[in-house]
């Protein structure tokens, strides 16, 4: 037997299932009722996790400047960034995701 901490993130076993603690049962979710309970836990959306080792320096300008076109967007590409959190502010600094 094991014990998994409580956590924000959804853990999911070798097979791809999520358990929820019930009184003393353990309930498998079913699709539905997984992407009901993810919601509802307020898990963190990939895209939206900083990258610790990343800095902006490592952002490729070409493939930069080819998002921005792609968006309507009236302001600097970083502001582009942070509109759509693809950059957040840590620690006195932006950080990339």
């Amino acid at each position: 037997m094991f014990e998994i901490p409580a956590s924000e993130r959804v853990h999911r076993n070798q097979r791809g299932e999520v358990f929820v603690r019930y009184g003393d049962q353990n309930r498998r979710l079913d699709a539905d009722a997984e992407r009901e309970f993810v919601l509802e836990r307020g898990e963190r959306q990939f895209d939206r996790t900083v990258v610790t080792d990343a800095t902006l320096g490592d952002l490729d300008d070409g493939q930069l400047n080819a998002f921005v076109q792609t968006m309507v967007f009236d302001d600097s590409p970083l502001a582009l960034l942070r509109a759509r959190h693809l950059i957040l502010p840590q620690e006195g600094k932006d950080q990339v995701t």
